[in-house]
């Protein structure tokens, strides 16, 4: 997931009214990360048969780097 981070460059820069990014699935720790110009976020595991598991301090990671810049997040689903 972390190659996918440099299309977020792409996003702040879009002339659209709202800005957010889906970490779904989330399956690794993404280290620190950088939301100006986006207005929320959304979190969550996969599901189905044969998904992966998600840790949750991967996703308490995100939720406190987004509460420090006063982003919002939507925690969508922990997975199976």
């Amino acid at each position: 997931m972390k190659k996918y981070l440099a299309r977020a460059e792409i996003l702040k820069r879009a002339d659209v009214r709202y800005r957010f990014i889906s970490f779904e699935p989330l399956l690794e720790d993404l280290g620190d990360l950088d939301f100006s110009g986006l207005d929320w976020i959304v979190i969550g595991g996969e599901s189905g048969p044969h998904h992966r598991l998600m840790n949750i301090e991967w996703a308490r990671n995100i939720i406190n780097q987004a509460k420090e810049q006063g982003v919002a997040v939507w925690m969508k689903q922990l997975g199976d």
